[in-house]
């Protein structure tokens, strides 16, 4: 997460197996909270979060992971 997350944004709480986690972040005012549940898994290859809380009216991403070339 502290990879791929907003500067600010900070994990409040983490539960469950990866592939069906729910997730709490912090993000800086005036956003508030947000929580965010994996969906979709797949070991290596992608998985989703969709907001079941927050700010928006709805919001869902997708993160794929892709092989690069070895060099």
């Amino acid at each position: 997460f502290d990879r791929l997350a907003p500067p600010g944004a900070k994990i409040v709480q983490s539960d469950g197996p990866f592939a069906t986690r729910r997730v709490q972040i912090a993000l800086p005012a005036p956003a508030g909270s947000f929580v965010a549940q994996h969906e979709d898994a797949v070991p290596g290859q992608q998985f989703v979060d969709r907001m079941v809380g927050g700010p928006f009216a709805s919001w869902r991403h997708t993160h794929r992971f892709v092989a690069v070339s070895e060099r």
